[in-house]
């Protein structure tokens, strides 16, 4: 009897047998009882969700950070379970920055079942990270205290690195601080937080560090008295003649600069000339005047003469003549009467010319030439000077009928 007969004939002895259905139905009873059966228990834990394997120089962010993790099992396992004891997770291995739907994984002790996580999903975004030097500007408030001006502010360092983002970064192009220098009256240094700005608007980001984040400010004074760009206004009196309206008041130069405390120029903005008289004024025209600092503590840091130029337009008139119907061209028939005799036409042109017309000027005509019916509905013609537009004729269609001899 060789080996392997020996080996048969253990297996199909009852001994064995006998061991191998009791193995099996220990481990059957055990699933039942513990597992499957009613000890068994389901049970969710909030886990907070990792991340494994990311790439370098990157920021993770992902739109939620605990998941809900529902566990099945024996009640002596799953009761003991705590949140430390389970591991959810996000493999980013290979993964390259870009927006990302990833299933998450997790890790339970043996003999627990996992039956459902959620979400099942998370949405990653995995962005560059990088450095950017940008110089920082000061954004200064208030005004030194009377009779001094700000004369210099160094910034020590001139620029930052920031850091975040790469897509973020290339938004930025400067940074800044600001600097309070109101009422100052002598130089000194501050420290002051920098901030980023990203577009238009200063910001400031969670996702951005700054090295350093903040700089030194030496501020140096010097004597003077501040300056402000103010409008000159026109002071215009009177009318132009009657033909004629204002079309345009210019000051050359429209601004100038006026120098004194800021308290006083703070209530400065604009400058008022001395009055400009365009009483019957009939063309355009130029006036030169000077202009005097609206306080004896003001100077202006130009020359204080200024031409105003006053442009004129004619006025745009309109009016309504009564205009008799005058015949033309030659028919059958030797005499006819119209009616209505009279039109009325509406006109409209430059105030001079139309104010200067009569009825004369205007011609309404009627041609009857080849016309052989005794009566007839006809359009009138209505003609007026070069430069006059006919804006309405009132009616447009008279009656022509023949009349008889001798009536």
């Amino acid at each position: 009897m060789n080996a392997l007969d020996k080996i048969w004939r253990v297996f199909e002895s009852r001994v064995f047998l006998g061991l191998l259905s009791l193995i099996l139905s220990v481990v059957f009873w055990y699933y039942t009882v513990w597992v499957e059966g009613p000890q068994a228990i389901e049970r969710i834990l909030e886990i907070p969700v990792k991340v494994k394997n990311p790439p370098e120089k990157v920021l993770i962010e992902q739109d939620v950070n605990t998941v809900e993790v529902s566990l099945k099992g024996s009640k002596n396992l799953v009761g003991e379970i705590t949140p430390k004891d389970v591991e959810a997770f996000l493999e980013l291995s290979g993964l390259k920055p870009g927006v990302y739907r990833l299933q998450v994984q997790t890790l339970v002790p043996s003999g627990v079942q996992v039956v459902r996580v959620k979400p099942p999903f998370i949405v990653v975004s995995i962005r560059e990270l990088a450095d950017k030097e940008i110089p920082v500007r000061v954004l200064t408030i208030g005004s030194p205290a009377e009779g001094f001006l700000l004369n210099e502010v160094k910034v020590i360092p001139k620029s930052v690195v920031v850091r975040g983002p790469k897509d973020l970064l290339d938004k930025i192009s400067y940074a800044f601080v600001t600097l309070d220098v109101s009422g100052v009256s002598s130089d000194f240094e501050t420290f002051s937080e920098v901030r980023i700005e990203g577009g238009t608007e200063p910001r400031s980001s969670s996702d951005i560090s700054i090295l350093p984040s903040r700089v030194k400010l030496a501020v140096s004074l010097k004597p003077g008295w501040p300056t402000k760009i103010v409008r000159i206004k026109v002071n215009v009196m009177g009318k132009p003649a009657e033909a004629f309206d204002i079309a345009s008041v210019e000051a050359i130069p429209s601004h100038i600069t006026l120098m004194g405390p800021s308290s006083v120029l703070e209530n400065i903005d604009e400058i008022l000339t001395p009055p400009i008289d365009v009483s019957n004024l009939d063309r355009t025209n130029v006036f030169e005047v000077n202009i005097s600092p609206p306080d004896e503590r003001t100077k202006f840091l130009e020359k204080s003469s200024v031409r105003v130029i006053v442009e004129l337009r004619e006025k745009v008139l309109e009016r309504e003549y009564l205009v008799p119907v005058k015949v033309t061209g030659s028919s059958v028939f030797l005499k006819w009467k119209i009616s209505p005799p009279h039109v009325k036409v509406r006109v409209k042109g430059p105030f001079r010319r139309v104010s200067s017309l009569s009825a004369q000027d205007i011609l309404v005509s009627l041609n009857l030439s080849g016309l052989e019916n005794k009566e007839a509905m006809l359009p009138v013609e209505v003609s007026a000077p070069p430069g006059v537009e006919i804006v309405s004729v009132s009616p447009e269609v008279v009656k022509v009928s023949v009349v008889k001899e001798g009536g």
